[in-house]
């Protein structure tokens, strides 16, 4: 049983790591305060994925326990936080973005350009599901957080990359056919575009890069219940 924290103004506001972490002593410490109490609160493991904190309960009674204490879950002065189910924080989207003169860049360092040209975006929190050299080029499709996703969708789709903009293009949600990004003008590789049914490999990639990716913490191996 999986239970998410998460700032009350998620996805526009993102759990930092140093939140994470108070919230993980804040659990801790409710734990030995109520040692005499009736409940025993154990998990297989606990991670932090795009801005939320994800416990991973060892049965029911500890994930009611500890939705119980939302109210009280303060670990820094004025905290706003909730906890809910897994399946109710909004999944990662799927982007594309067409890289133009990257084909000698590390993912890596295209990532870290990324993320220093667009501080007003958690580039951070992405997730690089797949990579594709074409020419001088390079494709990349990720798995974006929704606060990009909700601001892209709002503000436009262009981002700052090297000594210009590229096109980041957002998958729609439950869209069947998944187009490459436009490219720039004078360029003359091709543009290509797979249709698919139902759930696509990119929406299946997505789910298990961020198992993948999830930022571990500490995890116990998953048991089978008796």
């Amino acid at each position: 049983i999986r239970v998410g924290v998460l700032h009350s103004n998620f996805p526009e506001t993102l759990l930092t790591t140093e939140q994470t972490e108070k919230i993980q002593s804040f659990i801790l410490e409710a734990i030995v305060e109520e040692q005499e109490g009736p409940y025993s609160p154990r998990f297989y493991g606990i991670n932090r994925r795009q801005g939320v904190l994800i416990l991973t309960c060892e049965n029911t009674e500890t994930a009611e326990w500890l939705k119980g204490k939302q109210d009280s879950l303060k670990p820094w002065e004025e905290a706003s936080l909730r906890i809910v189910p897994e399946e109710e924080i909004p999944r990662a989207r799927i982007a594309t973005v067409y890289l133009p003169d990257s084909i000698l860049d590390t993912t890596e360092k295209i990532m870290k350009l990324l993320k220093g040209q667009n501080k007003e975006l958690s580039v951070g929190e992405w997730n690089v599901l797949r990579r594709s050299d074409e020419g001088k080029s390079v494709l990349l499709t990720l798995a974006v957080d929704c606060a990009t996703a909700n601001k892209l969708e709002k503000e436009g789709p262009w981002i700052g990359y090297k000594f210009g903009k590229v096109q980041l293009r957002l998958k729609k949600k439950h869209q069947g056919n998944i187009e490459q990004p436009t490219r720039e003008e004078g360029t003359t590789e091709k543009s290509e575009t797979v249709t698919t049914e139902k759930r696509t490999a990119e929406e299946m990639e997505v789910e298990e890069a961020t198992k993948v990716s999830e930022q571990s913490v500490h995890t116990l191996p998953e048991r089978s219940t008796p």
